[in-house]
C-alpha cells in the first residue's frame, strides 16, 4: 500500500470511524473491511460472474446505477429526479464536468422499496471505458460509509480529485474488488495473452472495458508479467520546459514513444522485473512496430530488456522477455513476460 497514504490523518480517521483498530496500516485494514463485506454478499447470494457480483453489491448497498450515454439522457435523468423532489439533481449537468466520471446522491424522497442512493455513471464519449470501474469506485464509497455520513452524502468520482487521500483509497478498494480473486485466480493460469484476457472478460465481466480487463487480469495472473501502456511523450526535463514555455518554436522537442504506465504483478516483482515510467521504447521493440502500424492490431516477439536505455545512459537488466503488444486507440498496451 502507498506509504504516504497509510500515514495520512484522513485515512486514520476513517478507519477509526469504521470501528477499526489498525496497528500501523489503516489502508490495509480498510481494504480488508470492504473485502469482508463483499465476500459476505457473495456468501449470501452466490454469483457466477463479477458482473453479477457488481449488481448484487449495489443492491446490498442500496444504490441504483443510472448510466448516462448522451446529453439528452443527462437532461432526462435530471428532470425525472427533480420531478420526484430530488433537488440535488438540479446541478447534475454541472456535477458531471469533463473530468468527472460518476456521482452518488443520497435520495431525499425515496419511497418504500426504492433505493436510498442513486449512482450516476457518466458513459459519454471516452468516459465509457471507465464505467465498470467507476461503478466499483462508487460502491467503495458506500462500503466505507459511516452511520454519521449516511444522512448527508454526495460523492463525486473525478480525476481532478486523484490527490485526495480518500479518493486514492477508493481507487485501491475498487481495484481489489472489481477483479476479486475468488472469480479470477482459477482462470488466470498458463501463459497470459490478450486473447485469454478477452475470453475471461466475456466470461466474468463483459461490461468491463478492454483496458480495465487487461489491467485487472494482469494484476491477478499467476505467472510473472509487466503491463506497459505506451504513447507519445517527452523527457521530464522537456515536459518542465514545455510547461514553462521555455522552448523557442524551432527548438520544440519531438515526442517519442515512452512508457506512460508500467504495472508489474506480484510474480513479476518477486522475479525482480522492473520497467521505469517514462522510459523510451526502443525502436527495435515490437511495441514500437505495433504503434507505427507495422503489425495491426497486435504482434509479439522475444526481446531483451537490455535494449531499453534509461535517462542516465545505463540499460535495464540483461533479461530475455516475450513481448505481446496490442494497439489501443492512440496508445499501445504490452504484456512483458520474462523468458525463464
Amino acid at each position: 500500500m502507498p506509504t504516504k497514504l497509510k500515514d495520512d490523518f484522513q485515512i486514520w480517521k476513517l478507519a477509526k470511524d469504521l470501528g477499526l483498530k489498525p496497528k500501523d496500516d489503516p489502508v490495509k485494514e480498510i481494504v480488508h473491511y470492504c473485502l469482508q463485506q463483499v465476500r459476505a454478499f457473495l456468501k449470501e447470494f452466490p454469483c457466477d460472474s463479477l458482473s453479477d457480483l457488481l449488481e448484487t453489491s449495489a443492491t446490498k448497498l442500496d444504490t441504483k446505477f443510472v448510466e448516462i450515454h448522451s446529453d439528452e439522457e443527462l437532461q432526462g435523468v435530471k428532470c425525472e429526479y427533480l420531478n420526484k423532489g430530488e433537488t440535488a439533481f438540479a446541478l447534475l449537468d454541472e456535477e458531471l464536468k469533463p473530468k468527472v466520471y460518476a456521482v452518488t446522491f443520497r435520495r431525499l424522497t425515496a419511497k418504500r422499496g426504492e433505493r436510498q442512493f442513486i449512482s450516476i455513471i457518466d458513459c459519454r464519449d471516452d468516459k465509457a471505458f471507465r464505467a465498470y470501474f467507476s461503478k466499483w469506485h462508487e460502491l467503495a464509497h458506500l462500503l466505507t460509509l459511516t452511520q454519521q455520513m449516511r444522512f448527508k452524502f454526495c460523492r463525486t468520482h473525478a480525476t481532478e480529485n486523484k490527490n485526495d487521500p480518500e479518493e486514492a483509497l477508493m481507487e485501491i478498494i475498487a481495484g481489489e474488488i472489481s477483479f476479486l480473486p475468488e472469480f479470477v485466480d482459477r482462470h488466470a493460469q498458463g501463459e497470459i495473452s490478450f486473447e485469454k484476457i478477452c475470453e475471461l472478460r466475456e466470461l466474468l465481466c463483459s461490461d468491463a472495458s478492454f483496458q480495465s480487463s487487461v489491467i485487472g487480469f494482469t494484476k491477478r495472473w499467476a505467472s510473472p508479467c509487466v503491463l506497459v501502456e505506451a504513447g507519445l511523450g517527452y523527457k521530464k526535463s522537456e515536459i518542465r520546459k514545455l510547461e514553462q514555455n521555455a522552448f523557442d518554436f524551432l527548438e520544440k522537442p519531438t515526442a517519442e514513444l515512452r512508457v506512460f504506465h508500467a504495472n508489474a504483478n506480484d510474480s513479476a516483482r518477486q522475479a525482480g522485473i522492473f520497467i521505469p515510467q517514462n522510459i523510451r521504447i526502443p525502436k527495435a521493440s515490437i511495441i514500437h512496430q505495433v504503434f507505427s502500424g507495422e503489425f495491426v492490431p497486435q504482434g509479439e516477439a522475444v526481446e531483451n530488456l537490455s535494449w531499453w536505455e534509461k535517462s542516465d545512459g545505463s540499460s535495464l537488466s540483461d533479461q530475455q522477455v516475450l513481448v505481446k503488444a496490442c494497439r489501443n486507440g492512440e496508445h499501445v498496451l504490452a504484456l512483458i513476460i520474462p523468458v525463464l
